[in-house]
């Protein structure tokens, strides 16, 4: 015998008990002939979440839990809605949100059927047509350390430098544990001093001059000045200038070109609707409209 869910407490139900693998029929949670299928529900899924964080809702209990019960108590207002008379504004609502969900329906039928199966071969061409799009510049990545000056005083910012350099040159702890003790730099906390990799422009000046001048992965440069501080700047790696392959861009490119193609179905088919011989616009009536709300803003601001 199926366990019916009393109006007050279906929600906290769902929330404490087990989900048990379903068939695609089945249902989920009933009351009187009010019921929510497991088919209704990834119906509701796939309309209403984005592809990508899909897998990610189905395999967290406690949201799916959280989903189920705020569709079913839709579909209990839904029907409380059903079994009284609606007044005239209200049917207008919802005729107004029927149409709105049916001409939904329509282009995504539309697009639906005009969107080809796969975009590699639009993605390749826009690539080789765009050749300055997906040229990388010359980068480097490097950890820092930065003795605020201020912070402190000169010399005490020359006693701390002269503290470091002495570190570095025994060697004996690395540059990140020398960054998180020693760096005034408020991101260390969260990078430990690797600022990634970075082009030209990106940094202040005398910052990026040295950086850019480092050679080898692992030299050491500083103490560098700049309007923050004094740096100790480490080379981690070394990106030559070079044109990214387009298998690192494939895929974004196909995804954008998708979306175009949709984007240009839709505006045809509103095109092709704007163009539709026998349509009558009764550009007075609209003229009317607009000048009455004039006239009754106008009246409002005098009061």
């Amino acid at each position: 015998m199926k366990k019916l869910f009393p109006v007050a407490l279906f929600a906290a139900v769902l929330l404490s008990g087990s989900l048990p693998v379903a068939a695609a029929d089945s249902v989920l949670v009933e009351r009187g002939s009010v019921r929510l299928t497991e088919a209704e529900l990834r119906s509701a899924i796939v309309a209403t979440v984005p592809e990508a964080e899909r897998a990610s809702l189905l395999s967290n209990e406690g949201k799916l839990r959280n989903l189920i019960a705020q569709l079913f108590a839709s579909k209990l207002l839904a029907a409380d809605a059903a079994n009284r008379s609606l007044n005239a504004e209200e049917q207008a609502q919802l005729d107004y949100a029927r149409e709105r969900a049916l001409a939904q329906l329509q282009i995504n039928h539309v697009v639906g059927q005009g969107l080809k199966a796969d975009y590699s071969a639009d993605a390749q061409e826009f690539y080789l047509a765009n050749p300055e799009m997906f040229n990388r510049p010359e980068q480097v990545r490097v950890e820092h350390i930065l003795v605020s000056t201020q912070k402190r005083s000169k010399a005490e910012a020359e006693q701390r430098v002269r503290e470091l350099q002495a570190l570095l040159a025994q060697g004996e702890r690395s540059f990140p544990e020398l960054a998180q003790e020693y760096s005034d730099d408020d991101s260390v906390r969260d990078n430990g001093g690797d600022l990634g990799f970075f082009a030209r422009g990106k940094m202040v000046p005398a910052f990026e001059q040295a950086a850019f001048a480092l050679k080898a992965e692992g030299e050491v440069t500083g103490p560098v000045e700049t309007q923050f501080g004094l740096h100790f700047i480490k080379l981690l790696a070394h990106r030559p200038a070079e044109r990214i392959p387009f298998e690192q861009v494939r895929q974004r490119l196909s995804d954008e070109q998708a979306a175009q193609a949709r984007k240009n179905l839709i505006m045809r088919e509103y095109e092709r609707i704007g163009a539709l011989p026998g349509t009558v616009v009764d550009q007075e009536a609209i003229q009317r409209m607009v000048e009455a709300q004039r006239a009754a803003s106008a009246s409002g601001a005098q009061k």
